[in-house]
């Protein structure tokens, strides 16, 4: 993957975890955030 695939998909998923965020409680963001870092 190139950088600015890279820097996209960060994009995304960080617009995504914002609103998310309104939705989940915080214990369950960070198994999201988590997981996700996991995954790289």
């Amino acid at each position: 993957m190139d950088a600015r695939a890279q820097a996209l998909l960060l994009q995304t998923t960080l617009a995504g975890l914002r609103v998310m965020a309104k939705t989940f409680d915080r214990p369950a963001l960070y198994r999201i955030i988590d997981t996700a870092l996991a995954a790289f």
